[in-house]
């Protein structure tokens, strides 16, 4: 049995124990609290790092703990409960403080660049309303995951429009495809961890600024194997930094929020920084049970990008919600 499982289930037992007698509110703030706590380990289990996702749950769940013990004069309670709930509160409030500008405002050159990132889902046939939202947004790179032959085919129409693309259908979910309306230098096909799942680099310029786009979806870390295979691919394509322009874009479904260790091992590894702050949460996924919803689709930007619109899509029948980003390259 894995032992970070093994610890978590063992620590649920005696605080359910512990709080039997108590009414279900009490319990049910114990358990956000733990996980609070759990959060801050996601280092070191895939247990762990679940935990870190649901920090917006956590917080309503200790504010409406909070008031519950208001109401029962439970003041030591009510102070933990607050203290748990600005914990929380004061992980998810950078996301709403505005976010970075142009790195250069004297620059001579920008050009701005409209993405549109979207797992379908393969076992989703609801075709029309994603061709609906792509001819919506006329985005000029489109990045879609999950695809299989008969979203390619679906999609025919709609793709024909963008004349540089690299594609690669599966009959599982790790099929891959970029489009694009902008001209392309290069692109490959890369697989960054053991499970060979692919990904796709392209690499772009605009009117002389060099850029590199990175499309990517690490496999999900729904146990400690599948946790190593999704970390293997984050730090597998830091260690490949060098390989990207200065100016780079990592675009996908990257099975993680932002608040897992490693996702911010990732993000410091490549310099970058995320596109959602200032923006709010924008959860993404899962698209049909709203009160567990998380932000696990991601823009990651270079200095040189500002962010001119970010926004989620409509629902288009698959589990995932679109992710709509346009930005700024400023050049010198």
């Amino acid at each position: 049995m894995n032992p970070h499982l093994f610890i978590t289930a063992f620590t649920f037992f005696i605080l359910i124990k512990t709080f039997w007698s108590e009414k279900p509110p009490y319990i049910l703030f114990s358990l956000s609290a733990l996980l609070t706590l759990f959060g801050f380990l996601s280092k070191y289990g895939w247990c762990f790092d679940i935990a870190s996702h649901f920090r917006v749950q956590y917080l309503v769940i200790q504010l409406l703990s909070g008031i519950f013990c208001v109401f029962l004069k439970r003041w030591k309670l009510f102070a933990l409960a607050l203290l748990c709930a600005v914990i929380n509160f004061s992980i998810i409030l950078p996301l709403y403080l505005p976010g970075a500008d142009l790195e250069n405002t004297t620059v001579q050159k920008t050009r701005n660049i409209k993405l549109l990132l979207m797992n379908v889902n393969s076992q989703n046939k609801d075709y029309k309303k994603t061709i609906e939202y792509i001819e919506s947004i006329q985005p000029d790179i489109l990045a879609l995951e999950e695809i299989n032959t008969a979203w390619i085919e679906a999609l025919s129409g709609v793709l024909s429009k963008y004349p540089y693309y690299q594609h690669i259908p599966r009959s599982d979910n790790f099929g891959i495809g970029l489009y694009s309306k902008l001209p392309l230098e290069k692109i490959n096909v890369k697989h960054y961890s053991s499970v060979t799942v692919p990904s796709i680099v392209a690499n772009f310029n605009m009117a002389g600024i060099p850029f590199t786009l990175l499309l990517t979806h690490p496999v999900p870390p729904s146990s400690n194997r599948y946790y190593q295979w999704r970390n293997e691919q984050l730090k597998n394509i830091v260690k490949e930094r060098g390989e990207f322009e200065e100016n780079l874009i990592v675009l996908g479904d990257l099975n993680s929020t932002s608040w897992s260790y490693y996702f911010q091992d990732f993000l410091q590894g490549l310099n970058l920084r995320d596109s959602r702050k200032g923006f709010g949460l924008q959860n993404t996924w899962p698209s049909h049970l709203f009160i567990l919803s998380i932000a696990i689709d991601h823009c990651l930007i270079s200095n040189r990008f500002s962010v001119l619109e970010r926004k989620i899509g409509p629902d288009i029948g698959s589990d995932h919600y679109p992710l709509y980003v346009e930005l700024r390259l400023a050049g010198s």
